[in-house]
């Protein structure tokens, strides 16, 4: 048996010439433009959605002043309980620096003497309340006390973390000139934030009888 080869092109020629000529040009067309939704659906972004997403801005803190405008009337946030305890703090601190400048600066100064002390407390925190004398213009004594947190004592000597007081010694005691009675036990630059300690007064005279 005889095989018979023909050409590709006269093959071509052969399965095409029965078909109209339009049909065979409408297969060699590209396809259609696809629907902008279907794009949408397999993740591609169409050029009007790109064009869109590239002029979209991103919000900004003017954009959302511009929104949402303040309150012409709004007032800042009150301090509160703790701006009360803050100027009471403040208040306090003041006083106590003024009461020190007082007594240390202001007042006179007269030389105390150190009669005696009697201890209290516990032993982990022994107190010792010295009781001590003094005199403005050797008539009249005044008899005061003062506490502190006693480090040592003996029956000679008491001692304070920045304090040595001696039995008879002299110690500092500044006055109200108008009122010798009312006193500061050697002040310092804090005074008391209470009121001022107030002294027993006794005639010299009878102090020495």
């Amino acid at each position: 048996m005889r095989r018979c080869f023909l050409p590709a092109a006269s093959l071509a020629v052969r399965f095409t010439g029965n078909l109209p000529a339009s049909r065979f040009l409408s297969s060699a067309q590209p396809p259609k433009k696809l629907d902008p939704e279907a794009l949408r659906k397999l993740g591609v972004a169409t050029p009007a959605a790109s064009a869109a997403s590239r002029d979209k801005k991103k919000p900004s803190f003017d954009d959302l002043d511009d929104e949402l405008p303040l309150p012409a009337d709004e007032k800042p946030p009150a301090l509160g309980v703790l701006g009360g305890f803050l100027a009471a703090g403040l208040g306090l601190l003041g006083w106590s620096l003024w009461r020190g400048y007082e007594a240390k600066n202001i007042w006179p100064k007269a030389t105390g003497k150190v009669i005696k002390w009697r201890m209290s407390g516990s032993a982990v925190n022994p107190l010792a309340t010295i009781q001590f004398g003094y005199t403005v213009d050797d008539k009249t004594w005044f008899f005061g006390e003062h506490e502190i947190s006693a480090v040592h004592f003996d029956s000679q000597k008491v001692c304070s973390q920045f304090s040595i007081y001696d039995l008879h010694g002299d110690v500092d005691v500044h006055y109200d000139p108008n009122d010798p009675a009312v006193y500061a036990f050697e002040p310092g630059y804090f005074g008391d934030i209470t009121p001022r300690p107030r002294a027993i007064s006794r005639e010299a005279d009878a102090n020495a009888e």
